[in-house]
């Protein structure tokens, strides 16, 4: 039997043992030691085995499949996912409240950019609305992506946004889904 060393995450570092195959079983293949059949059976994962070259010639050969992650590589993986999610969030609602800031700015100056010769008024005027309008936005993604991440780290499913005596707007988080419910 050849197998994949534990210690090598790749397909060209085969290993040979000599065993007596007991059992082929849809994800672990039992056998015994040849030097030691009267011992204790082992199993190996049937996705860590090459092949099978049987004592009357026979020869079986077992195809490679990608590995499923366990349980806890998937909730380590989410978790990471989950972190830069963050991050991301953090970063979009600094970058939008600065556009933010300068789309008010310019909207404020295009006010007073009667008095200043040669500024154009009109393009600092929708210049600041467009700058007010993306940073908006951009903040709001941002604050969006953060509450997602953070929850997803705390492994929450459900985030109360907005409270108030006459409405309250939650955030529902499942899967690939997130649901926003708002509650008169």
């Amino acid at each position: 039997m050849q197998y994949k060393s534990p210690r090598y995450n790749d397909y060209k570092r085969w290993k040979k043992i000599e065993a007596k195959v007991e059992e082929i079983g849809i994800d672990l293949i039992k056998y015994k030691v040849f030097e030691n059949l009267t011992g204790p059976s082992y199993s190996i994962r049937k996705n860590d085995v090459a092949s099978i070259l049987y004592e009357n010639g026979n020869f079986e050969v077992f195809p490679q499949q990608t590995q499923r992650p366990t349980t806890s590589e998937r909730q380590g993986m989410s978790y990471q996912k989950a972190e830069k999610l963050k991050k991301i969030g953090d970063n979009l609602t600094i970058g939008g409240s600065v556009i933010l800031a300068g789309g008010v700015a310019a909207y404020c100056v295009a006010w007073y950019a009667n008095s200043l010769p040669g500024v154009n008024r009109s393009a600092l005027y929708e210049g600041g609305i467009a700058m007010m309008t993306i940073g908006s936005v951009t903040t709001a993604s941002g604050i969006v992506c953060a509450i997602i991440g953070k929850n997803i780290m705390n492994n929450s499913g459900n985030i109360s946004l907005i409270e108030t005596k006459k409405y309250k707007l939650d955030m529902a988080i499942g899967g690939n889904v997130v649901n926003f419910n708002l509650k008169f």
